[in-house]
């Protein structure tokens, strides 16, 4: 089943008011993925790695650990027009969390 392409740099807008910036490089066969991540005009920014499920491509994962020391996930489906939303949680503090939508429509598919 094709996969949306989610490779290349795009923002997330949060719940909370913060913008993150991401890097995703290309999907292995797997769907797995490495990425980079900022916020608050770069000056954090983190690195980590995600996933677009291959039994069900409309799911993306992606955790994030911080240059702070905190990770943080970021789980989100696909919605009908190709942005993805989700929420996001601090791994230490999962009672911490935040929505977010991507600024960017997937409409390519790998």
């Amino acid at each position: 089943m094709a996969r949306r392409d989610v490779q290349g740099r795009w923002e997330l807008r949060q719940s909370n008011g913060i913008v993150v910036s991401v890097d995703i490089q290309p999907l292995r066969d797997n769907g797995v993925f490495n990425g980079t991540a900022t916020h608050s005009n770069g000056s954090i920014h983190g690195s980590g790695f995600g996933g677009v499920d291959v039994i069900n491509p409309n799911e993306f994962t992606f955790t994030i650990s911080w240059s702070g020391g905190n990770a943080g996930a970021y789980i989100a489906s696909f919605d009908s027009t190709g942005k993805l939303r989700g929420v996001t949680f601090d791994l230490s503090t999962p009672t911490s969390t935040a929505t977010w939508e991507s600024l960017r429509t997937f409409t390519r598919f790998l």
